[in-house]
C-alpha cells in the first residue's frame, strides 16, 4: 500500500515520544510520522497509528486528519472507513488542508464511492496548494500515472522544497524518467538526507552504476539496507557491486 501520510519532521522518535508523554500534541503528531515512513527505524503503522490518536486528542487537526485516513485504510488500527471518510469530509469542509490532502488520498485508494476518482486530484491539488508536503508527493504520483510529467514533477518538487524527503524521491524517481541524471541524483540526496531509505538507494544506485563513486554507493547501500530499503539489501549481495 501506498505511504500517503504527511510527514515533516526529521528527528528520531526517541526525544518526539519523550515530548509526546509530556504533552505536546505536534510531538506526538510528528512521532507518528516517523514510525509511519520509517525514518531511521523500522515503519511501524501501530505505533504511527496510537501516536496520530494520541495526538488528535490532545487537540491536534494534523494528528487527528492522520488518524482518520489510518482509519480508514486500516493501517495500524482496525479499519472503520465510513465514519473516519465522514470526520475527513467535516474537517476539509471547515478548511483543514491536511484533511483534504488525506481525503483525496483515500480516494486514490479507491474509497469515497463512485464520485471518488473524480474529487482525488482536485482535494490532492487543493491540499498541495496550501503546503501540505503529503498531498503534493500523492498528487504527483497520480499525474505521472497519467503521463502528465510536467505537472508530476513540479508537483513532487513542491512537495520536496517543503521538507518531505519522501516527496524529494518520487521527485528523483521522475527525473530518472527523464533520464536526467544529475538531478535526479540531487533529489536522491535531499532525500537519503532527509531520513527516507529509498532516497539513500537511489543515490546509490546512480553512483555504483555511473562508476562516479562506488565507495560512498556502497555506504549508502549499506544504510538504506539497515533503514529498512528491501532493494538496498538485495543490492548488497549482488557480488560484482
Amino acid at each position: 500500500m501506498l505511504i500517503l501520510l504527511l510527514a515533516a519532521v526529521t528527528a528520531g522518535p526517541g526525544a518526539l515520544e519523550k515530548a509526546c508523554d509530556a504533552g505536546k500534541a505536534a510531538a506526538c503528531r510528528d512521532a507518528g510520522d516517523v514510525y509511519s515512513l520509517g525514518r531511521g527505524v523500522p515503519a511501524s503503522p501501530e505505533n504511527a497509528a496510537k501516536l496520530w490518536k494520541r495526538a488528535c486528542k490532545l487537540k491536534d487537526q494534523d494528528g487527528c486528519a492522520d488518524d482518520a485516513l489510518s482509519l480508514v485504510l486500516g493501517t495500524g488500527q482496525y479499519a472503520d472507513p465510513v465514519p473516519a471518510l465522514k470526520r475527513l469530509e467535516a474537517m476539509c469542509r471547515q478548511g483543514q488542508p491536511l484533511a483534504c490532502g488525506n481525503l483525496g488520498a483515500a480516494f486514490v485508494q479507491g474509497f469515497g464511492g463512485k464520485d471518488g476518482p473524480a474529487r482525488a486530484n482536485g482535494l490532492l491539488k487543493k491540499a498541495c496548494d496550501r503546503k501540505v508536503a503529503s498531498a503534493c508527493r500523492v498528487l504527483a504520483g497520480e499525474l505521472a500515472k497519467k503521463n502528465d510529467l510536467a505537472r508530476a514533477t513540479a508537483a513532487a518538487r513542491s512537495g520536496c522544497d517543503r521538507g518531505e524527503p519522501e516527496s524529494c524521491v518520487v521527485l528523483g524517481d521522475l527525473y530518472l524518467k527523464a533520464s536526467d541524471t544529475l538531478q535526479a541524483g540531487v533529489a536522491f540526496s535531499r532525500g537519503c538526507d532527509g531520513g527516507a531509505p529509498a532516497g539513500c538507494y537511489g543515490q546509490a544506485e546512480i553512483l555504483i552504476q555511473s562508476g562516479v563513486d562506488k565507495t560512498k554507493g556502497k555506504i549508502l547501500l549499506d544504510k538504506a539496507c539497515k533503514a529498512g530499503d528491501g532493494r538496498a539489501c538485495q543490492a548488497e549481495l549482488n557480488p560484482d557491486l
